[in-house]
């Protein structure tokens, strides 16, 4: 679950970012100038929480995220992502790339066309982590204690995600069957691919609440769908399939899972289908052993997240 930060959380918090420091910073930062569990306690509760979220795991703190302003940009159109941490004990679970889409989401909401955040030049862990989200280097930024630190960029394009709308209907089905030719070509048969025409009859019956498009730049670039606890269907148009549309849908909707008060999500896809696998595995997702065939010799597997 991830939920806004409370000074109740202060303690917790800062305990967290000093383990969190000495995982990752330990062959970066002197011993003298890491930070203290006082220290950062007194920043949490003395300082603004606007924009700072956690992650719970079975009433527990695992993770932290802020955002805000950049200070330095003066009109007022540069985010920052302040920081991100994760409980060392609780690496490889998801929980990163869960709080970094929550971030920029917040970002995006929030009226911001870009973002910025620092990391230490040294810690290739971070830097990939966030360049395989689309954050860009953009110079050096300055030292901290003495530490060289790199700033990264992200473009938060005007993308947005809204609700579907009756007039979105032949738009999203034509969309659809231009993603199912570019994803499932290699193993789906050409009499199995869907049709404008059956795509555009499926959309009709969507209720209202249950699917959400992205749009750049004026163009639908990605559509969700949720039911039941379920993502039941997740696409991006070819031409936006190496942003970040994908990644911003997924984490939309597990947000409205969460928000629904779901506390595990499920969602199928082509067993061939590498690409997608790897987004929702890189999203802390993993498989729980159901299997089902969609059409002869085309078998889906069943992946699931707690929330």
């Amino acid at each position: 679950m991830i939920r806004p930060a409370g000074r109740a959380d202060a303690r917790a918090i800062a305990e967290l970012e000093v383990r969190a420091w000495r995982w990752a910073f330990v062959d970066v930062v002197p011993d003298g100038d890491m930070p203290t569990i006082e220290a950062r306690e007194a920043r949490w509760t003395g300082g603004a929480l606007d924009g700072a979220f956690v992650a719970e795991v079975e009433g527990r703190i695992a993770g932290v995220v802020q955002i805000g302003p950049e200070p330095a940009e003066v009109d007022g159109a540069v985010g920052r992502l302040r920081g991100l941490y994760v409980d060392p004990a609780a690496q490889g679970a998801g929980l990163g790339a869960a709080l970094h889409d929550h971030a920029v989401q917040a970002l995006r909401a929030s009226g911001f066309g870009s973002a910025i955040l620092e990391v230490f030049t040294a810690n290739g862990h971070a830097r990939g982590f966030y360049e395989r989200r689309g954050w860009e280097p953009a110079g050096e930024a300055q030292e901290w204690a003495g530490v060289p630190s790199i700033r990264y960029r992200l473009s938060l394009g005007g993308m947005t995600i809204r609700l579907v709308k009756a007039g979105d209907v032949h738009a999203i089905a034509a969309l659809q069957v231009r993603a199912w030719r570019a994803e499932y070509a290699g193993f789906v048969d050409e009499a199995d691919m869907p049709t404008i025409a059956d795509r555009t009859g499926l959309w009709n019956g969507v209720r209202p609440g249950e699917a959400w498009l992205a749009e750049q730049d004026g163009s639908i670039a990605g559509v969700v769908g949720v039911a039941e606890g379920e993502i039941g269907i997740l696409h991006v148009d070819p031409a936006f399939r190496d942003s970040e549309v994908g990644s911003a849908l997924l984490g939309h909707a597990e947000g409205v899972l969460r928000d629904r008060g779901h506390t595990m999500a499920l969602l199928w896809t082509f067993r061939e289908n590498a690409a997608s696998r790897a987004l929702y595995e890189r999203h802390g997702w993993t498989l729980d052993g159901a299997e089902q065939e969609r059409s002869p010799g085309v078998s889906e597997v069943r992946y699931r997240r707690a929330l």
